[in-house]
């Protein structure tokens, strides 16, 4: 047995005593995952089917999001992410560290190695901004890469038409807007048309409606205002007429132009 096969069982093995006794996160990852990252990319040729399936599915659970190296591996990839959505739904954050957004978008849809390349393309993109002014400098190279693909706004389109509104990150109550999620938005609204706009802000519109107060943190109103003011940004950045008028005509110009 190698050593590399011999680092994948002990993360495995952390990941099956850690979540036995409800831990949020594997412990042999937290001190190892540079040994581990490698080895995502390119599992070792010697690991039995039971055992690459198990690697991914705790990866999942981990919050990662493994590649596959040809379609046997997606095959076992699909599997283990099957199972590890059912973790999610019965157990959400942290048991599961994925968005359900995410999960929906990789593996809800069509299954193929280029399928799969591709919306983890999307996904590395939209997780690797650190702020909003970041991500709208970058508009250019969005609209280049990846809103002008049809394919992937029908995949982001379906994403929107799947998961339910308080229920796209983890399974918080209240609507929010991670970047990784305005990043996804920002793409789709750069190559959305005027049916677009307006599914997206019935889709906002829908989700807000859905927010309540949390005590001792803020009101519904500051939170609906502080994410129309996002979403009113973008939409100004993308030139979505449609969603910027609706956005206004809801929320007013203070919420959506003044931040607070």
């Amino acid at each position: 047995m190698s050593s590399k096969t011999e680092i994948i069982q002990q993360f495995i093995a952390s990941g099956e005593a850690d979540f036995a006794e409800a831990n949020s996160s594997n412990a042999y990852y937290c001190s190892h995952h540079p040994s581990i990252t490698p080895l995502v990319k390119k599992p070792p040729k010697e690991l039995d089917d039971a055992t690459l399936q198990a690697f991914y599915y705790h990866l999942l659970l981990n919050g990662g999001t493994p590649p596959a190296a040809s379609e046997h591996h997606l095959q076992l990839l699909l599997r283990a992410a099957k199972d590890a959505a059912g973790v999610l739904a019965e157990h959400g954050y942290p048991r599961c560290r994925l968005n359900r957004w995410e999960m929906v978008l990789l593996f809800d849809g069509e299954m193929s190695l280029d399928a799969h390349a591709r919306r983890l393309a999307l996904l590395a993109q939209v997780s690797r901004f650190a702020h909003q002014p970041g991500m709208l400098a970058k508009k250019q190279k969005l609209k280049d890469e990846f809103a002008g693909d049809a394919w992937l706004h029908g995949e982001i389109a379906r994403v929107l038409r799947t998961v339910p509104f308080a229920r796209l990150t983890f399974d918080r109550d209240n609507f929010d807007l991670s970047l990784p999620l305005v990043g996804l938005l920002f793409i789709y609204l750069l190559g959305a048309d005027e049916a677009d706009q307006r599914e997206l802000f019935a889709w906002f519109k829908q989700a807000t409606d859905a927010i309540h107060d949390i005590p001792n943190y803020k009101t519904r109103e500051q939170l609906v205002r502080s994410l129309a003011w996002v979403l009113f940004r973008f939409a100004e950045a993308a030139k979505a007429k449609v969603l910027e008028q609706a956005l206004l005509a809801e929320y007013g110009e203070t919420w959506c132009r003044k931040y607070t």
